[in-house]
C-alpha cells in the first residue's frame, strides 16, 4: 500500500518530466531516463521492503493478543483468608504475625485429625472489605465471613454468665453463642462475671477450624487420594494392588473418601478404610451402596469420633412407621430430586429439632439411629438443617458400645404427624 506522501512525490516527478519535455526535447530524453531510474528504484523498495500494516489486521492481532487462554486462568480450589486493612496488624511481621502463626498451626492440627494433608491457607489483605471484616473463601465461593476488633476481646456467654457487660453485642461465629466485644481493660471483669474471653486471633482461628472441618470433602481431591494410596503402599502393597485398578478406580476411591468426610468421618485409619472398600467393591457397583458397606465395616471408628470409649453414645431413634413412610416416598419418587413428601419432611425436621432441644448439655453430640434402607436419605435430608447431627444405621452401632436413648421420633397411625417421646417410653 502506497502512502499519501509517496503518491504526491510521484505526481510531482511526472509533472516535472512533462514540463521539461515541452521546453527541450533533448533534455526530455535525460528526464525520461532519470524518471525511469527513479521509478525502478522505488519499485524495488516496494518489492523488498515489508508492506505497511493493514489497520484491520492490526486490530484483529491486538484483540487476539488480549484473548485469555486456559493456561492463563488461575485454578483456585484451596482456601484463602481475606482480611480488611484494619486487621493488617494481625499479619504484620513487626508484631509477630500472630494470625499467620495460628493458621499454620491449625493446618497441621487438621491434617492429623482429618487424615489427609490440608493445604497451606494463605492470608491476603482485600481493600474491598470492611476494615475489620474477614472472609474465608474457596475459589470464588465465600464459605464464611465475620468481623473482629484487634484492640478488643470477645466475651462469650456460654450459659454461666450472671451479669451483663457493656460492649458491641454479637454472636460467636463458630458456635452461635451470644457474645460482646469489650475493651481489653474489661477482660478481668468479664471473666469474673462468667464469660469466656478470647482475642480476635482466636476468634478467626476457631472459625477457620470449624469451616475447614465442615468443608473437608470439598478440599479432598484425586491428588489427595493418590498420596494416601502411595503412603499405604509402603506398608501394605498387596492391599493397594488389590484395590487398583481391578476393584476400584481412583475416581471411585476419591468419591468414597469424600462421602465419608462429608459426614465427619476422618481418613486417619486409611488401612481399615481401604480394607472396607475392598469388601464393598465385591458387593456393589454404585458408589452410594459402597459407602454404606464401608461405614458398616468401620462402625467403631465412626462412633469413636462422636464420644470417648468410656462414655455411652446418646441416641434418638426413628419409629418404624416413619421409616415406612420414607421408604414408600423413595419408591414412589425414584429418580426425583426431592422424592420425600414435603409435609413429611417438615414434620420430621420439627420432631428432630424438638428432640435435640430437649437433650441435656452432656448429650448434645447425639446420633439419630435408623434402618440401613433410609439412613442415607435421612442424612441428606437433615444435614443442611442439623450439620452436627450424625445419622447412623443400627448396623453401624458396635455391639459392645453402651447407648442412652433420649428421644424417639414416632407417628400415630391415623396421622403423618411426627411426635417426640422420652427415651423411657420407648
Amino acid at each position: 500500500m502506497i502512502s499519501a506522501p509517496m503518491k504526491t512525490g510521484l505526481l510531482a516527478v511526472s509533472a516535472l518530466g512533462l514540463i521539461v519535455a515541452i521546453i527541450s526535447p533533448a533534455v526530455a530524453v535525460l528526464a525520461v531516463l532519470t524518471a525511469a531510474a527513479f521509478a525502478g528504484g522505488f519499485s524495488l523498495c516496494l518489492l523488498y521492503n515489508p508492506k505497511s500494516p493493514d489497520p484491520i489486521a492490526s486490530l484483529n492481532d491486538e484483540r487476539h493478543s488480549g484473548r485469555i487462554e486456559w493456561e492463563d486462568v488461575p485454578i483456585q480450589t484451596h482456601l484463602v483468608i481475606k482480611i480488611g486493612y484494619g486487621l493488617f496488624s494481625l499479619v504484620e511481621d513487626q508484631k509477630g504475625a500472630p494470625l499467620i502463626n495460628r493458621v499454620a498451626g491449625i493446618g497441621d492440627q487438621l491434617s492429623r485429625k482429618l487424615g489427609f494433608d490440608v493445604p497451606y491457607i494463605p492470608i491476603k489483605v482485600d481493600l474491598s472489605l470492611e476494615p475489620n471484616s474477614y472472609r474465608i473463601v474457596m475459589g470464588r465461593m465465600v464459605l464464611a465471613e465475620n468481623m473482629v476488633w484487634p484492640g478488643e476481646v470477645l466475651a462469650i456467654n456460654h450459659g454461666d454468665a450472671d451479669s451483663m457487660v457493656d460492649g458491641r453485642p454479637c454472636k460467636d461465629p463458630t458456635f452461635g453463642m451470644h457474645a460482646v466485644w469489650i475493651h481489653a481493660d474489661s477482660q478481668d471483669h468479664a471473666i469474673g462475671a462468667g464469660y469466656l474471653v478470647v482475642d480476635s486471633v482466636t476468634v478467626i482461628a476457631a472459625h477457620l477450624k470449624d469451616v475447614v472441618e465442615r468443608n473437608a470433602a470439598k478440599l479432598f481431591g484425586i491428588d489427595d487420594a493418590t498420596k494416601l494410596l502411595d503412603n499405604l503402599k509402603k506398608s501394605a502393597p498387596q492391599l493397594v494392588e488389590s484395590l487398583l485398578p481391578e476393584a476400584l478406580s481412583l475416581d471411585a476411591i476419591t468419591a468414597v473418601c469424600r462421602d465419608l468426610l462429608a459426614e465427619k468421618i476422618p481418613l486417619k485409619d486409611f488401612r481399615r478404610i481401604s480394607i472396607a472398600m475392598s469388601v464393598a467393591s465385591s458387593l456393589h457397583s454404585e458408589t452410594a451402596s459402597k459407602v454404606e458397606v464401608v461405614r458398616q465395616q468401620i462402625a467403631d471408628l465412626i462412633v469413636q469420633t462422636m464420644v470417648p470409649d468410656s462414655l455411652p453414645l446418646p441416641i434418638m431413634t426413628v419409629d418404624a412407621s416413619i421409616e415406612g413412610l420414607v421408604v414408600r416416598s423413595l419408591k414412589a419418587g425414584e429418580g426425583a430430586s426431592y422424592p420425600i413428601d414435603p409435609l413429611l419432611v417438615q414434620n420430621i425436621i420439627e420432631a428432630v429439632n424438638a428432640g435435640i432441644q430437649a437433650l441435656p448439655p452432656e448429650a448434645r453430640n447425639v446420633a439419630l439411629i435408623t434402618s440401613p434402607v433410609v439412613r442415607r436419605s435421612l442424612s441428606a435430608l437433615l444435614k443442611p438443617r442439623f450439620p452436627d447431627l450424625s445419622v447412623l444405621s443400627y448396623l453401624e452401632l458396635p455391639e459392645d458400645k453402651p447407648i442412652e436413648v433420649h428421644a424417639k421420633i414416632g407417628a400415630p397411625r391415623s396421622s403423618h404427624r411426627v411426635a417426640v417421646t422420652n427415651g423411657n417410653q420407648i
